[in-house]
This record gives structure tokens, sequence and C-alpha cells, in this order.
């Protein structure tokens, strides 16, 4: 029924190229300078807060009932990440959506890396 599903949101994908300098603060902490490829995901959703940020890529967290997912989605992304020495992140606030940062380090003569 049209009155059960929940409104329509907006997420928006975008890959860029990053050069990390040394001694520069960055959104990934332990950065090693270098060339690197930032996939982000930001979508305009209900956010959240520091509690939920905290746990988000614990295997088995989820906000979801238990009808509605595993939480394993999370925990996968980030073993999936650090099996290729990506670095990710989250930034995110109670009503302001959230931005998912999944930095990859550029490989030596790959054309679209520095």
């Amino acid at each position: 029924m049209a009155g059960d599903r929940p409104a329509a949101g907006i997420i928006k994908i975008s890959v860029t190229e990053d050069l990390v300098k040394a001694n520069e603060p960055d959104t990934l902490a332990d950065l090693a300078p270098g060339s690197y490829v930032r996939l982000t995901v930001r979508d305009n959703g209900c956010g959240m807060d520091e509690e939920t940020l905290e746990r988000i890529f614990q295997p088995f967290f989820t906000t979801k009932t238990s009808d509605r997912g595993t939480g394993l989605g999370l925990a996968v992304v980030r073993a999936i990440a650090d099996s290729h020495g990506a670095a990710i992140s989250v930034v995110s606030a109670p009503g302001r959506g959230s931005a998912f940062h999944v930095c990859f380090r550029c490989r030596p003569g790959v054309a679209s890396c520095r």
C-alpha cells in the first residue's frame, strides 16, 4: 500500500581523486601520504547519533526490526575495504543524512591516478 512506503530519499554517489599530504588532517584517520580514489555515498536520510555511529561496523548491529535486516551489511563493507587496504569513515548527524567515504590507495601506473 502506498501509505506503508517510506518517503523517497536521495542517494548521491561520487568518485574523486585525492592527494593526501604528510601531516595533513583528513576525514579518514591514518592515511599514508599519497594518491587515493575516494568513493563517497551520501544520503539525505534521518542520520545517526554518536551512539549509533560507534557501533555501525559491528557484526549483527542493526537499528532495524528483526524482519528487515541482519546487521551484517556495513561489517561486510568494512571487511572488503580492509582486504583491499582501503580506509572507510562515516560522517552523520541526526536529521542531516550520512556520508560514507571509502579511500583506495592508487596503484602506480594506473592512468586515472596522479
